[in-house]
């Protein structure tokens, strides 16, 4: 099936009319069917003259004009979507072809358990020289001898061996060349120091002890790691040493004011450091000082998402680093590590910017979920604070309630002169509305009995008989005794002497025990609040 027979059958178009437009649209994209699909369903047959080619033997006619300035815009926005068309397989082939960066992984933690290994073997050596030296102080014990000559003379025979081969197969070859600045692949553990010092100080610029912790936080805050190995040789020590003190290094990296001052750097020494040796064996280093510049960054950002990766290594051969190369050999370095830094630090700047962004989202949000929370609970409290306002309110209503119920029930009782009473005392007490009361008060009455008839007269005054109390309150009224009456509701007033003027108090003491009463008086009623008023004016 031909490419203009697809066409037809995709879009539905029947007959032979159509062979002509479907055969031009092709054309202008190449035959490639996607597009002109695209490009069909989007607005038809319409956009075909505007994409053809022009016509020479019009250029002195005039232009056509448009029946109206709807048409015209029409007409454009037809041809700009076109003009916006892109082949997306072509695009993702070609973003196949373009070269990314090399990765940088993480280091293997693993070293860590190497070290604890060949400590507890160098801890074991010593104990069991030790065990010899005693030995051999001692009586010397055949079992020693036979486990010594066990582990020498079967080493010592395989290097005869390997020798008399070599020497027959004629392998001897040319002697080896040692490079002291190679990059070992083992690690000697017996010069292994876990606090060994960089060659260089580096109070001026970021310092990290740890490679991971330092990788870790490059990654997140997107920042510049840079990595600097060398061995226990003095001209590798002398060119890191001359690389930092360099000025231009000092001027990118320097955390005060550095062009790059968020850089974090991390030198250490592959000869002593066990950490260093995984970061070469990590990395592929193949010599010593060995460089290497590493971000959070990507080749296209537009296409590819960002990642940790190599921008600059160097495996420096060893005339590079000779006291007569050391200085234009680091100054070589700093200018391409310069270069790459002002070529990709956008993406890191950018990437700080939308991290800041998104931080400062979620603090937004955070503060926003932290008042939402905050006025759940002050909306918790105030109906707290309203409902036990409502409580108090409704207790003191109780309250008043209870006492009225209880007063009403002594309604008609007298108080002050049982009918068995054999000695009594007259007191006569004015009342503040006026109005005088003579009683005859048995003196084995209590002076709170006293107060209570008082009361019980105040409010004989005020209230008729008291039915708007319910019927639960009158039961509570009902079974409240005199003692507890008058803890729960202390009296409001005060029964005063008023020559000489002396304040009786209420109290359990009988009529008859106090001095004042026992022989009769007059007596006053003045209420505890109008006094306080007076005070205060």
């Amino acid at each position: 099936m031909s490419v203009i027979e697809q066409f037809k059958a995709i879009t539905g178009l029947e007959g032979d009319e159509h062979d002509e437009l479907a055969s031009r649209l092709l054309s202008i994209h190449n035959n490639d069917l996607n597009n002109a699909l695209s490009q069909y369903f989007d607005s038809g047959f319409d956009a075909i003259d505007l994409q053809s080619p022009p016509d020479n033997s019009g250029v002195n006619e005039a232009p056509t004009a448009f029946t109206s300035g709807v048409e015209a815009h029409e007409t454009e926005d037809i041809h700009r979507r076109h003009s916006e068309v892109v082949n997306l397989q072509s695009q993702m082939f070609m973003d196949a072809l373009m070269p990314r960066l090399p990765k940088a992984p993480r280091i293997s933690s693993s070293w860590h358990l190497e070290v604890g290994i060949h400590a507890s073997l160098n801890d074991r050596e010593k104990l069991v020289e030790l065990a010899l030296v005693d030995d051999d102080k001692g009586a010397q014990r055949p079992v020693w001898r036979l486990l010594w000559f066990l582990l020498i003379v079967p080493k010592a025979l395989l290097q005869i061996l390997y020798s008399a081969v070599k020497q027959l197969l004629g392998f001897n070859g040319l002697p080896r060349i040692t490079d002291p600045n190679r990059f070992p692949r083992t690690f000697d553990y017996a010069k292994y120091d876990p606090v060994s010092p960089p060659p260089v100080a580096l109070d001026s610029y970021n310092v990290l002890s740890n490679f991971n912790d330092s990788y870790d936080q490059a990654q997140k805050t997107y920042v510049w790691l840079l990595v600097v190995l060398c061995n226990d040789s003095d001209e590798s020590q002398q060119f890191v040493a001359n690389l930092v003190e360099n000025p231009q290094f000092h001027s990118l990296f320097n955390k005060t004011d550095g062009t790059y001052k968020e850089t974090l750097i991390h030198v250490a020494n592959a000869s002593y450091s066990r950490e260093a040796h995984e970061i070469g064996l990590t990395y592929k280093a193949k010599k010593l000082p060995y460089i290497m510049l590493v971000g959070n960054v990507s080749s296209n950002p537009q296409t590819v998402l960002s990642s940790m990766s190599i921008l600059y290594k160097s495996n420096l051969p060893g005339h590079f680093i000779t006291p007569e190369n050391s200085t234009s050999t680091g100054n070589k370095i700093l200018r391409s590590i310069s270069g790459l830094l002002e070529s990709y630090n956008p993406q890191l700047v950018s990437s700080r910017f939308d991290q800041q962004e998104m931080e400062f989202a979620r603090l937004i949000k955070q503060q926003q979920d932290d008042a939402y929370v905050q006025s759940l609970e002050r909306d918790r409290l105030k109906k707290i604070q309203k409902q036990q306002e409502a409580d108090q309110t409704l207790a003191a209503e109780n309250a008043v309630n209870i006492r009225r119920a209880y007063l009403d029930k002594l309604r008609g009782h007298n108080l002050t002169n049982p009918e068995n009473a054999t000695v009594t005392s007259r007191i006569a007490i004015k009342l503040p509305n006026g109005k005088r009361l003579v009683e005859i008060v048995d003196k084995s009455l209590t002076v709170n009995q006293l107060y209570l008839h008082v009361e019980l007269q105040l409010f004989l005054l005020d209230e008729d008989p008291v039915d708007d109390v319910s019927e639960e309150l009158v039961v509570i009224a009902e079974e409240l005794t005199r003692e507890e009456y008058y803890k729960a509701y202390p009296f409001k007033f005060e029964l005063v002497q008023p020559f000489p003027k002396k304040v009786i108090p209420s109290g359990n003491s009988t009529v008859g025990e106090s001095k004042e009463l026992s022989s009769g008086g007059n007596l006053l009623v003045e209420f505890l609040d109008e006094d306080d008023e007076d005070d205060e004016e």
